[in-house]
């Protein structure tokens, strides 16, 4: 196949001393925290009783989808850095990639859309209707749909619908067949509308929500006045979850912002590198706000590290605010 664009980007790092260390040392440090944390989460809401609720589940299977995508993507950036001798310029690994990536990271984005859906819910809608809508059986059979549509939409190109390859020097869809325009217009209307449209409204009704509720809570303090309750955990993940799309957002904005911006300008070829890795290892900051933001995550991670890691232990009072 030749040298190909990873090739040339590499070797523009190697020959940068500085930039080469830095991303070493990132990749390497975020594969390490990826596979770790996304484990302990899902090993601290199996093994812990307080968290064995059903909004939880969909947590545990967003781990499941950023573990997976670390382990794809981060460590064959990381042997390329490293080691150039090493190749990957063949016709099945490019398939292979994209076929391996693609499912988990639509894993991903459509677990975000579904936590703010519930968290819209959660919020917006009595107890007894939540409870109805989000039980154990609901929300698995959503989790499940969402591995199943994840599929599907990956196995669409063996059928015929989108062509993967190498065009030019450069593993991407193959722009000459007009099915990979359907499949790729598919791909972006799924993350256009979970990430610009549903999660964003959905979180931003939900604030409103919170800030109508606190205001008449302290206009009218009458015991009469109708008041709905919410434990104190429910409102922190509900907090956790809109930091987890946040971080999100900002760490894929600056690659499509460059992808974009690519087509007419001249995009330096150090910069469009670092914002792509920066973007496939946004998966692995996702325990990090579980642990700054939840005090249950953060007791049973420091159970596995020094005490000294983790010097902030906030006390929670699992008892109900109004809102």
């Amino acid at each position: 196949m030749g040298n190909n664009t990873w090739d040339w980007e590499l070797s523009f790092e190697r020959d940068n001393p500085l930039v080469f260390t830095i991303l070493s040392v990132y990749v390497a440090s975020t594969v390490v925290l990826g596979l770790i944390g996304n484990s302990m989460t899902i090993y601290t809401i199996v093994s812990e009783k307080s968290l064995r609720i059903t909004s939880n589940i969909l947590i545990a299977s967003l781990a499941v989808a950023d573990c997976a995508t670390t382990m794809v993507t981060l460590p064959i950036i990381y042997v390329k850095l490293q080691f150039p001798q090493f190749t990957f310029d063949t016709e099945w690994f490019c398939i292979g990639s994209v076929y391996l990536l693609i499912p988990f990271k639509a894993a991903a984005i459509l677990h975000l859309e579904l936590i703010a859906v519930n968290r819209y819910h959660l919020i917006t809608r009595p107890r007894h209707r939540y409870n109805k809508l989000w039980g154990k059986w609901n929300t698995g059979s959503r989790v499940a749909g969402i591995w199943v549509l994840s599929g599907i939409i990956t196995l669409l190109p063996l059928v015929g619908f989108g062509e993967v390859g190498y065009q030019g020097n450069v593993c991407a869809f193959i722009f000459t067949n007009r099915s990979s325009w359907w499949y790729l217009l598919l791909l972006f209307l799924i993350v256009f509308q979970s990430c610009v449209i549903v999660s964003p409204v959905c979180f931003l009704l939900v604030l409103k929500k919170l800030y109508d509720s606190r205001e008449r809570t302290s206009a009218f303090k009458q015991k009469t006045t109708q008041r709905r309750g919410f434990s104190k955990e429910e409102l922190v993940i509900t907090k956790m979850v809109m930091l987890m799309f946040l971080f999100f957002v900002v760490s894929f904005l600056p690659y499509v912002t460059t992808h974009l911006f690519s087509a007419f300008l001249d995009i330096p070829v150090v910069l469009r590198k670092c914002t792509r890795i920066f973007a496939l290892s946004s998966s692995s900051f996702n325990a990090v706000i579980y642990a700054a933001t939840n005090r249950h995550f953060r007791r049973s991670f420091s159970r596995w590290f020094p005490s000294e890691w983790f010097p902030f232990r906030r006390s929670a009072d699992p008892t109900t605010v109004n809102i």
